[in-house]
């Protein structure tokens, strides 16, 4: 299976060949793929290349794995042909351009100033036609070219135009925007020849719509014919006029429930729910209760399977098409049989038994992928998964030299601190990237100085004393000196459309500085072996529950464990036996 190639300025990019029978027909063409929760649109030659956008090697490979697959699903589109759309089918395509574009009620205001520019644009077009028209009066010589002028007035005499109204220069001024003459021609609903511009109506719905209609081609691998695609744009103009009208509703301060939600219908291919459509479903229904990184975690498995299967309906599905995809990830894709089992047979057993559910509208009554699981290799366990001595004084000593300072000082920060409070708290190494001024504390009760992690795996927050080293080693001075907001990453939002949060992208940054700078041996984790060292280490010299308490273990073994809570005191006596590392 193909990876990400590191080009010369150090960024990754996907760098495939195009299969042979497929070159000569693709050669010149645009293919849209995923990459990190942006659609990217490129033009296909022998090879399709795309910048991933990241200099980070263990990033470059999440991204690759889902728009590699949206490649695959987009050639094995071609190969089957060109597809007609019904309209209802295309007016359900249409849908998801409009829950893009709704899906911002937090912050509507710039996609809302979009909106009324461009309906100022329409009314100032069709004003201007009444309030100064302009029309071709004849020459002299019939064979000539025709003058331009205003009615009324003698072609001889040399033209000075009028003064115009406000409303006609609003129509010039809007005409000269970016796309101007696109959004007119669109609204005109026909080929538009003015004196200042001419515009055919099927150019300007590609000019405006066809990246949205390259993209949503893509993530339901279709292939259209012509007047498919065409009655497809006009659809997703409808639909972005109604996204404008509900963002202009959220800029003014209305959230009531949406009127155009239900005049989108759910996407079929002639009545077949393919897996593409139920993994849609399943994540609509699962929206606010499953993480995101899980979801990020099941869409490249989900997409090979919808690459796999085609258009096959989700209740023809049986246990033989199951095990053929397996044997194809690992024989083809070249996925480790331990991985096929753990990520992609788990993430479609789980929409799979998605599908038998009320909430999935009982298509099947068992789950495919039930008993399905590749025989794995004997795995070669060449060391233990903790930290040797030598590669924890290397790690720490490592982040003891960073400098806190200049224009990046939160990402230096985290490489100067997160790897520490890793090593005396077993913490996962995104809990600490969640930490805020506030999380860092004095606990009123006991006065102990303890740190707050909002951000768990299991979705719990979870306090943890201090160990003395790292207040000796200066973490207080640090959090008292920091700004409000995030100690090791910027207070921003993520990107709209971005499957992994700034913490989780922190997290993998630590990963591979460490493994750059630091000599580590095969298999071991330059994150989790904190987790295991600290483990490791402190097993002996702390109650198990109060060491589950600290690291953030959900291992209720009896029921009296479920009433149980660790209290800040018991913590800190445990952490005092907890053995500082030699640096």
């Amino acid at each position: 299976m193909p990876g990400p190639v590191r080009f010369a300025n150090g960024v990754y990019h996907l760098n495939v060949r195009v299969p042979i029978d497929l070159v000569a027909r693709l050669r010149g063409t645009t293919v849209t793929l995923p990459v990190d929760g942006l659609d990217v649109t490129v033009r296909t030659g022998d090879k399709v290349i795309v910048s991933l956008r990241t200099t980070e090697k263990l990033e470059a490979r999440r991204r690759f794995t889902p728009a590699f697959a949206a490649l695959q699903a987009h050639w094995n589109a071609v190969r089957l042909g060109p597809k007609p759309l019904t309209h209802k089918q295309a007016v359900a395509l249409s849908g998801d351009i409009y829950r893009v574009m709704v899906d911002r009620e937090d912050e509507p205001g710039d996609f809302a100033g979009i909106a009324r520019a461009h309906e100022e644009a329409i009314e100032a077009f069709q004003a201007v036609e009444v309030d100064a028209p302009l029309e071709a009066f004849p020459n002299e010589d019939p064979e000539g070219p025709p003058t331009v002028g205003f009615p009324g007035m003698d072609p001889a005499e040399p033209l000075e135009a009028p003064p115009l109204s406000a409303i006609s220069a609003a129509f010039f001024a809007e005409m000269q925007l970016p796309m101007g003459p696109q959004w007119l021609t669109w609204r005109h609903g026909g080929d538009l020849a003015t004196p200042f511009f001419s515009m055919s109506y099927t150019r300007a719905l590609e000019d405006l719509f066809g990246a949205d209609a390259d993209a949503v081609c893509a993530r339901h691998q279709l292939n259209l014919d012509p007047e498919s695609r065409h009655q497809l744009l006009k659809q997703i103009g409808n639909a972005t006029i109604a996204g404008a009208a509900r963002l202009k509703q959220f800029a003014g301060g209305d959230y009531s429930p949406d009127p155009f939600a239900n005049q989108f219908p759910e996407f079929e291919k002639d009545g077949r729910v393919t897996v593409a459509l139920l993994f849609d479903r399943w994540q609509t229904a699962n929206k606010g209760v499953v993480e995101a990184s899980t979801i990020r975690r099941y869409t490249p498995s989900l997409n090979s399977l919808a690459a796999f299967l085609r258009d096959k309906d989700v209740r023809r599905i049986d246990q033989d098409d199951i095990w053929a995809w397996a044997e194809h990830r690992r024989d083809v894709d070249g996925i480790a049989a331990a991985t096929v089992n753990r990520n992609d047979l788990v993430a479609a057993a789980s929409v799979f038994t998605f599908a038998t559910t009320r909430d999935g509208k009982r298509l099947r009554a068992d789950n495919p992928v039930a008993g399905v699981r590749l025989v794995e290799p004997k795995k070669k366990v060449t060391r233990e998964p903790f930290f040797k001595a030598r590669e924890v004084k290397d790690i720490l000593t490592l982040s003891r030299g960073v400098q806190v300072r200049g224009a990046h000082a939160r990402q230096a920060a985290s490489r100067r601190w997160v790897p520490w409070i890793c090593a005396y708290s077993g913490a996962r190494v995104q809990e600490p990237c969640w930490l805020q001024k506030k999380d860092v504390y004095r606990d009123d009760d006991t006065s102990i100085w303890v740190m707050r992690f909002p951000q768990t795996k299991n979705g719990l927050a979870r306090v943890v004393p201090l160990h003395d080293e790292l207040i000796a080693e200066g973490l207080l001075d640090y959090v008292q000196c920091a700004d409000d907001g995030y100690l090791f990453v910027d207070d921003r939002r993520p990107r709209k459309g971005t499957s992994r949060t700034i913490q989780e992208q922190r997290a993998s940054q630590i990963a591979e500085w460490i493994g750059d700078h630091v000599d580590l041996d095969d298999g071991v984790d330059p994150n989790h072996g904190w987790r295991h060292t600290f483990i490791t280490r402190s097993t002996g010299k702390m109650e198990t529950r109060i060491q589950h308490a600290i690291c953030g273990h959900n291992q209720k073994r009896t029921v009296a464990d479920g009433y149980f809570t660790a209290t800040i005191g018991e913590m800190k006596a445990a952490l005092d036996r907890f053995p500082p590392f030699n640096v």
